[in-house]
């Protein structure tokens, strides 16, 4: 069976997006930084490094899941692109 490259347009700054609409929603919902880090197992530290940098930093997507689950928001919330920025 032949295979071919199919052409689809993938967002270069996915992780940028999804890490500016986890600082967005927890900022809703009155959450710090180093309480949500808790939440989900990880050190305050590294939970600032993803958010101040803009997801540079690198997060697991099982961090994705219990960020949604801690801030009570569905997880493809994350994935949508702010028009205001």
């Amino acid at each position: 069976m032949a295979t071919f490259k199919r052409d689809f347009t993938f967002d270069e700054d996915i992780i940028k997006t999804v890490a500016k609409n986890i600082r967005k929603y927890r900022k809703e919902r009155n959450v710090t930084q180093e309480q949500l880090a808790v939440d989900i197992g990880v050190s305050p530290e590294f939970y600032r490094k993803f958010e101040s940098t803009l997801g540079s930093e690198g997060i697991t997507l099982i961090n994705v899941y219990r960020i949604s689950v801690v801030l009570d928001i569905s997880i493809d919330k994350f994935f949508e692109e702010n028009k205001d920025d």
